[in-house]
């Protein structure tokens, strides 16, 4: 990498933006950050028209605002090391970045590297906000291992036996939206991965067999440290363990995973209204939650 060359920031906006964010979904999760770089603009109008990011990051590219951030930060420059058959590591002025468990942060793609460095240089001043480095804080969670795998593995289990697109409502308008939704997922999860899961309208829940249990297990074992982080926030956030995997496998795009995750409280609000400062804070937090690992695992899978 050549260290005089763009920042992260731009080279993330450039040349991954376009590939990457192929969805306004997507896009909102970084616009949401408040996401300013110091890199110059790289072209003019026109050429922006046909080949550059979308202009809620284009407009943040204020070099007034990167220079006050570097007046304000404990660190001027965010760059990427080539760390060898190891991986890349973001660096603060030189200096490899830890993680909050003291583990060296080794990433194992280029292009996820950028972005995580982008999210340092994206910081306007003091200390840093965890909130608003949602992919660095996958890979610190991944790296660090703050649960034991299998404990890890034993609670996403647990989301099987609840998962969201097995427990329906009585027959209705609901449950309607339901079937729509949630049978072409169970059908995919069944013939992809072999999970016979089944829905029940039963108060106690669905009985799940002891085969398709193992079968949800098996998928998470071979999942690397990377992606059963990720899958774990997906899991948590969706309550589903199928949208989740689908998300994984590219059968769901974030905003579709957003709307099968939501899809009660949708017709909450559609019946009743949104609630200020109560839905639109979760939509928020839930759009990050889910757009963030989705970005990470596709980052895995992109080649310098």
């Amino acid at each position: 990498l050549n260290m005089s060359g763009p920042s992260p920031a731009s080279l993330l906006r450039n040349k991954l933006l376009p590939t990457v964010f192929d969805q306004a979904q997507c896009l909102r999760c970084f616009s949401s950050h408040g996401a300013s770089t110091s890199a110059p603009a790289s072209s003019s109008p026109q050429s922006n028209s046909n080949n550059s990011p979308p202009s809620a990051l284009a407009q943040a590219n204020s070099d007034t605002a990167g220079q006050h951030r570097r007046r304000n930060r404990f660190y001027k420059t965010v760059t990427v090391l080539n760390a060898g058959e190891a991986g890349y590591q973001v660096a603060l002025d030189s200096r490899p970045v830890k993680t909050p468990g003291r583990h060296p942060l080794i990433l194992p793609t280029h292009p996820l590297a950028l972005a995580i460095a982008a999210e340092w240089e994206w910081q306007k001043s003091g200390k840093p906000q965890p909130h608003t480095m949602p992919m660095m804080s996958i890979a610190a969670m991944a790296i660090d291992k703050p649960k034991p795998r299998e404990r890890l593995i034993e609670d996403l289990l647990k989301y099987a036996h609840t998962d969201v697109t097995c427990c329906r409502y009585e027959p209705g308008k609901v449950a309607d939206r339901q079937a729509e939704m949630y049978s072409p997922l169970l059908a995919w999860a069944h013939e992809t991965l072999g999970w016979s899961l089944v829905a029940s309208d039963s108060i106690a829940g669905p009985s799940q067999s002891n085969e398709a249990i193992s079968a949800v297990r098996r998928f998470l074992e071979g999942l690397d440290a990377f992606r059963l982080v990720a899958m774990e926030q997906l899991t948590a956030t969706c309550k589903s363990v199928v949208i989740a995997a689908a998300l994984l496998h590219g059968r769901l795009t974030p905003a579709e995973a957003f709307e099968a995750s939501r899809l009660e409280e949708t017709m909450q609000i559609e019946e009743w209204g949104m609630v200020e400062a109560g839905h639109d804070l979760d939509i928020a937090e839930a759009t990050t939650r889910i757009t963030a690992p989705s970005i990470f695992v596709r980052l895995l899978l992109l080649d310098s």
